[in-house]
């Protein structure tokens, strides 16, 4: 059907073919909900943010851009750019469903001796403090620093949501969407935890695109780091971002977010 052709040509490799659908998403996320067939709100945008999320990742064999023959710059960076206003839709309609998607990737990468974010602890706690992967020994990373990007990418909105609960907690009102803001807030903290346990063993193993997408990301949800964090964590938040600060490729993001 339509939806199966949109979801295809999205993830088309071809630049010209895939950044136009980006668009009939774009004109969707202007019909409310209320009159959207039910197959066109959130499970789609969940099978959308999958698509979104493979387009946007670096291609496995890069390693520069001089060097990259596949993928032209300009093209990948107009596909993230333009593929933002489309996340930030999912966000919308997926709220903690879509942060809980993009945690899941980087945790079965790590599960699966990855991207060096972090290792899954099957067993006993929630996630091991022990970062052993490194990401510059397999082709797992670009998926890990486009999860971070698509992470990233709807921060300022899930920041806006966990803030309105807070505000409504110290006001003494309910929120109507204190459990979706309180959701967001424990899972971003606790994927956060895991992306800072290990100090600079953690950071030194990191692909240097993962680590600028680590910065990003930290800088990104500060609002929420305020809120959420005790003192210990943020110091770890920010010693963490120091060490990024020392690695070129991360060196922007880091500053930024410090």
């Amino acid at each position: 059907d339509l939806v199966e052709l949109l979801l295809s040509l999205q993830s088309h490799p071809v630049h010209a073919v895939a950044v136009p659908v980006l668009e009939a998403w774009l004109t969707l996320q202007d019909v409310p909900t209320s009159e959207r067939h039910p197959d066109l709100a959130s499970p789609l945008y969940g099978r959308l943010v999958e698509v979104i999320l493979k387009r946007v990742a670096y291609p496995p064999s890069f390693v520069s851009w001089e060097e990259e023959l596949d993928v032209d710059e300009a093209d990948f960076e107009e596909m993230r750019r333009l593929a933002t206003d489309v996340l930030v839709g999912a966000y919308f309609l997926m709220r903690a469903g879509y942060l809980e998607k993009l945690a899941e990737v980087i945790m079965s990468v790590e599960g699966n001796g990855g991207a060096g974010v972090g290792t899954s602890n099957r067993g006993g706690t929630p996630y091991n403090n022990n970062a052993t992967a490194t990401a510059t020994n397999n082709h797992q990373w670009e998926m890990v620093e486009a999860s971070l990007y698509c992470l990233t990418a709807v921060s300022r909105e899930a920041c806006a949501r966990v803030k309105s609960v807070s505000n409504a907690v110290r006001g003494g009102r309910d929120s109507p969407v204190s459990g979706d803001g309180t959701a967001t807030a424990s899972g971003l903290t606790q994927l956060a935890g895991m992306i800072c346990a290990g100090g600079a063993q953690s950071a030194s193993g990191r692909h240097p695109l993962v680590l600028s997408g680590v910065a990003s990301f930290l800088g990104g949800y500060s609002a929420i780091w305020a809120l959420s964090c005790p003192p210990p964590s943020i110091l770890q938040i920010l010693s963490y971002l120091s060490l990024a600060i020392a690695v070129p490729a991360a060196m922007e993001a880091a500053g930024k977010s410090v």
